[in-house]
């Protein structure tokens, strides 16, 4: 797994988790700060990801993006990514595991 932070005036902006897994990266991580938004700090981010990924010879790579973030999505379909497939949730609560 590699981690990165991209950090101005030593205060941490964004963040970004990738595993690996055999050929396949999978993101599991990206974060901005909400001060740092719409200024191509998640673009640099998710851009050092994907290079981490080639230089780990993945040949393929994931991420999952709520349908409702519609700056990650856009993100991401300029990046090239494309709509694979959709999952469902569920949460789960204290309803769900009887004493």
């Amino acid at each position: 797994m590699v981690a990165d932070t991209i950090n101005i005036a030593f205060l941490p902006v964004a963040a970004a988790r990738i595993a690996f897994n055999d050929t396949w990266g999978v993101i599991t991580k990206i974060c901005v700060g909400s001060n740092h938004r719409r200024q191509g700090i998640g673009r640099s981010i998710t851009q050092a990801m994907v290079d981490s990924a080639r230089e780990h010879n993945c040949s393929k790579l994931t991420h999952k993006v709520d349908t409702d973030n519609a700056a990650a999505v856009s993100l991401f379909a300029a990046l090239g990514s494309r709509n694979h497939h959709r999952d469902r949730y569920r949460a789960l609560t204290q309803d769900h595991y009887p004493a």
